[in-house]
């Protein structure tokens, strides 16, 4: 009669034990080899699962341990936060079911009596690595959200900021020229007063149907019209674009469009600036702009964030993988670099 020892699950558990440190260093060197940025962590998590599987297979029974969840989490937050793609994790999950069906597997030549044993490290793996996915995958989410939502307060403030600034201004000079005209009496008084209201409320028209527009479609063809809109005010502009827009989704044109289209805002309201030079191009891997101005610039060690406007910039691009870099000196005007990453091929390729 078998002993329990001898029991397929426990002589398959105690295999697998005994190839732990092995699967580990091999799975960890693929890792590395794959230039995998989560390696150290997919180890950490792989050792969990691991222990798992051979508890399952000891005890007949599929067990995971509950106290992955606080971890998996975690690990979904760190990932986001350093702009891991989704692709390299499930890459490394990948890894981790090769390198120990594959080890286990060897096995079963030698002993064709655990394949039922076998059954289970399938279904323990895909069990423990599917419930730490989902809570990762939780954890990912929350935090882009959470980001998502400062972005939106962000710009809900520069909105706020653009009405106290280009209509506040101009509705508080009418102000003051109604109350002179109170104390003087003077009838041009009045007819400044006027306006200013008329102008302050062009301003409103500006920013409310910005708010209001449509959203983009062509990346291109917005720019295009956005530059044509600000051209009108005599400052020159030069757009270059190159690449296929359908290397991007429509969410990085939009977000991208949005960016640009700050930029070229303080070039034009803070920077003074007579010439703007941007140009964008598309590549299968990556959406880069470049927005050069002639106009004021800036000190950047006295103003390293300069403002609203460079950090919602930021911001938008950090949601989309991306960055936005900024130089300028006092009286050289400034530069603003946008890169974003991009999966790779066209949208819509067949």
């Amino acid at each position: 009669m078998e002993s329990n020892n001898d029991a397929p699950g426990n002589r398959l558990a105690d295999l697998i034990e005994a190839e732990r440190a092995e699967i580990l260093a091999t799975y960890e060197r693929d890792l590395r080899a794959a230039g995998s940025p989560i390696a150290q962590q997919a180890v950490r998590v792989s050792e969990q699962i691991l222990t798992d599987v051979v508890k399952s297979v000891r005890d007949g029974t599929l067990r995971v341990e509950a106290d992955y969840r606080s971890l998996a989490w975690a690990d979904g937050e760190g990932r986001a936060r350093g702009r891991v793609h989704p692709q390299d994790a499930l890459q490394a999950e990948m890894l981790f079911t090769e390198n120990v069906v594959r080890s286990v597997a060897k096995f079963l030549v030698s002993y064709p009596e655990l394949c039922d044993a076998f059954v289970m490290v399938v279904l323990t793996l895909n069990e423990s690595m599917s419930q730490r996915i989902r809570e990762t995958t939780v954890g990912y989410v929350s935090y882009l959200l959470a980001q998502v939502h400062a972005a939106h307060l962000g710009e809900r403030r520069r909105v706020a900021r653009d009405l106290h600034d280009r209509l506040g201004e101009e509705l508080a000079l009418a102000l003051r020229r109604l109350e002179l005209h109170d104390l003087t009496g003077r009838p041009e008084r009045m007819e400044f007063a006027k306006q200013a209201i008329v102008e302050g409320m062009a301003r409103l028209r500006e920013i409310t149907t910005e708010l209001w527009q449509e959203p983009l479609t062509s990346l291109k063809e917005g720019l295009r019209q956005h530059l044509e809109t600000v051209g009108e005010d005599g400052t020159s502009l030069r757009l270059r674009f190159r690449g296929d827009e359908r290397f991007a989704p429509q969410a990085v044109l939009g977000e991208s469009f949005l960016i640009i289209r700050e930029a070229i805002r303080n070039a034009v309201t803070h920077g003074n600036a007579q010439t703007i030079l941007l140009d964008v191009d598309l590549t299968p891997r990556y959406l880069s702009a470049e927005v050069v101005d002639d106009g004021e610039g800036f000190d950047q060690e006295a103003t390293p964030d300069s403002g609203v406007g460079i950090a919602s910039m930021r911001e938008r691009a950090q949601l989309l993988g991306g960055s936005v870099t900024v130089a300028s000196s006092p009286g050289s005007g400034t530069r603003v670099d946008l890169r974003i990453p991009l999966l790779g091929r066209p949208d819509h390729a067949d």
